[in-house]
């Protein structure tokens, strides 16, 4: 979705080597409404920046877009990456998906490199607030090397086994259990959608030949 995004230029942001621009950022889909003025639209847009090796970080921007002009007006981009843990440096943050939890809170997902392991990927859900402070939580997938957290809505966090071409994974943070649904190749995953529905979630995959794959995820019992 284009939403209309300024080349932003951060010369010199920590974890980044040299000038950039976001030009170089990958963006996916995402943003929020917000319901509490009619006359405007709030987003948060996820992507992550390089720095020109294998070595990225992750970049948040919220803005609002005025409903009456059409213009959008951004804020600052926030520029940071995931945590080192457990004796592991992290050296490639991706934000996959955003979330908006109460102001001025907000769910990031998405995936990891290590210097340790730098061509595995591991799943996260970071809880907090827009600045990276909060709470960053490990996502894997039971039984697979490699997890990509696509989305994230509710009660659910939609997954990708980076090296099974056939399923998706939906975790709920509930139930604490994983499900899977094979919909064909996900090789070329291009974007993730989830709606709430009556009973559980709506989610729908495009690959990049733009081709639909709807599935209807449960909400776990209370």
């Amino acid at each position: 979705m284009k939403i209309g995004l300024p080349n932003f230029e951060l010369p010199g942001t920590p974890g980044v080597q040299g000038d950039v621009t976001y030009t170089a950022i990958e963006f996916d889909r995402n943003s929020f409404y917000d319901p509490e003025n009619e006359d405007s639209a709030a987003y948060l847009v996820t992507g992550y920046i390089k720095d020109g090796s294998d070595g990225c970080a992750g970049v948040l921007i919220h803005g609002t877009k005025n409903g009456g002009t059409g213009r959008y007006m951004w804020r600052v981009p926030r520029v940071f990456s995931a945590p080192n843990e457990d004796g592991m440096t992290v050296v490639r943050t991706e934000f996959h998906n955003v979330e908006s939890l109460p102001v001025p809170m907000c769910r990031l997902v998405g995936g990891v490199k290590t210097a340790e392991k730098p061509g595995i990927y591991t799943g996260f859900m970071y809880e907090g607030m827009l600045d990276g402070s909060g709470l960053w939580y490990p996502i894997e997938i039971p039984g697979v090397e490699e997890t990509i957290v696509k989305a994230s809505r509710g009660e659910v966090l939609v997954c990708s086994d980076v090296g099974e071409s056939d399923a998706v994974h939906v975790y709920s943070l509930v139930s604490q259990q994983w499900s899977r649904y094979r919909i064909g190749s996900t090789l070329a995953w291009k974007s993730t959608e989830v709606e709430e529905a009556d009973g559980g979630y709506a989610i729908e995959i495009v690959l990049v030949n733009n081709k639909p794959h709807k599935f209807f995820h449960p909400a776990a019992d209370d």
